[in-house]
């Protein structure tokens, strides 16, 4: 008859248990490496794709980590998107005429000033403008697909260096 006899086991289930309850800073953290290689791939695509005329679009793309409470807890997830203003315009001064005016009254409206946003600027990029003749780009799709398996691979090495603290 076989006998098992095993040292270290009652630390190994410790370690299990710990990883099962995976802390939220670690999660953070790997979240946090895989959005700052999708925010340099997207940055890289801008170039790529020639969108660069102010800089603008490309030094607002930011990653910023967010949690939204579910039934099961915490839910973390985060963002890598253009944020910011870009430009501010002038909007058109529009005149017109007083319904019941009889000798040709008019007024003014609108002419204010207007922000457009690096948001606004991506997403014209990002899916294009038909009314304005822009064609879509698909700039930040490209750049999220090529960023793929590296930004795993960085979640992956946050993820490997937590468990060789815990010495699994």
């Amino acid at each position: 008859m076989a006998k098992f006899v095993g040292t270290g086991l009652s630390s190994l289930a410790l370690s299990l248990e710990e990883l099962a309850k995976l802390p939220d800073e670690v999660i953070g953290q790997m979240l946090v490496a895989e959005g700052k290689v999708v925010e340099r791939y997207q940055r890289e695509e801008i170039d790529r794709m020639r969108l660069v005329d102010s800089g603008r679009l490309k030094a607002s793309i930011q990653t910023d980590q967010k949690y939204r409470v579910t039934g099961n807890g915490k839910e973390y997830y985060i963002n890598v998107y253009p944020r910011g203003a870009h430009h501010t315009y002038r909007g058109r001064l529009k005149t017109k005429t007083y319904k019941r005016s009889k000798s040709g009254r008019t007024y003014t409206y609108g002419g204010g000033t207007k922000t457009a946003t690096t948001q606004d600027v991506g997403f014209v990029h990002e899916f294009g403008a038909k009314g304005r003749g822009i064609r879509k780009k698909g700039w930040m799709m490209a750049a999220n697909l090529r960023a793929e398996s590296e930004a795993v691979a960085a979640a992956e090495k946050v993820l490997n260096d937590y468990l060789d603290k815990l010495g699994l």
